[in-house]
């Protein structure tokens, strides 16, 4: 969450050394671009990580085994063809609930995020994210998309719903850049990921990205998949990721 971190300390001075209107306004925009940077970036280190740790254990079953193994480049060639693994799509969606958490957490007593935030000093900066967001959603400034002060429409609801097609793609975006060059962007990867964000017939999309698993399609609820639920219901069933985000303990 370093974006947004960066992001509340300028806010704080912003806030004090402009007019209302003004820093309300540049701040809502700024609010968008530290959640989008801060989900792009973690996105990136965790598809390296992800990738690490595939080549390891690959290595140890070729030495297991004895033979030889095409994993770590298939990762790769999976996503210049547009495919991101299943398993790692799941991590994407756990991470993207982690920042509707951090919007969302600050506004009601049971902070899950502050509370499970580590160090004494993490925590200080979690509480100044979640006040500084709490201070630009809750002004109704017209100018920054949200809605009206006295509107029934919580603004929390109304940044997300407006502002998560864009978190989504920043974090898309983030595994267009190669990991042993993080400045140079693969544009094979590139056009073939952009493609599944085409508003209309993108599969990657906030409306339309699923993953195998979670909750019954059937059930039209947010909530985990009955106890009666069969042992391979969880691949029989695809979860969306816009439903997935308002899951316990998300919420």
């Amino acid at each position: 969450v370093g974006g947004l971190t960066k992001w509340a300390t300028t806010a704080e001075s912003k806030l004090d050394s402009t007019s209302a209107t003004a820093s309300h306004a540049s701040n809502g925009d700024a609010l968008l671009t530290a959640f989008v940077e801060s989900a792009a970036v973690e996105t990136f280190f965790l598809w390296d990580r992800y990738k690490k740790i595939k080549d390891k254990e690959d290595k140890e079953q070729q030495d297991l085994f004895g033979y030889v193994s095409s994993e770590p480049d298939e990762l790769d060639d999976g996503l210049k063809n547009g495919e991101i693994p299943e398993e790692f799509l799941r991590q994407m969606f756990y991470t993207l609930g982690d920042y509707r958490d951090i919007l969302f957490s600050g506004n009601n007593d049971n902070n899950i995020v502050l509370e499970a935030s580590g160090t004494k000093e993490e925590k200080q900066k979690m509480k100044q994210i979640q006040q500084k967001i709490k201070q630009i959603l809750e002004s109704g400034d017209k100018a920054s998309g949200l809605q009206e002060k006295n509107s029934v429409t919580n603004p929390r609801d109304t940044w997300w719903s407006k502002n998560a097609p864009d978190i989504l793609k920043g974090m898309v975006c983030a595994l267009t850049h190669k990991t042993e060059k993080p400045g140079d962007v693969d544009k094979q990867v590139e056009t073939a990921l952009m493609k599944k964000l085409d508003k209309d017939n993108g599969e990657y999309t906030y409306d339309k990205v699923t993953f195998k698993g979670g909750f019954d399609d059937d059930s039209k609820t947010s909530q985990a998949m009955a106890l009666g639920a069969g042992p391979k219901a969880h691949l029989e069933t695809t979860t969306k990721l816009k439903d997935f985000v308002k899951r316990p303990p998300f919420v």
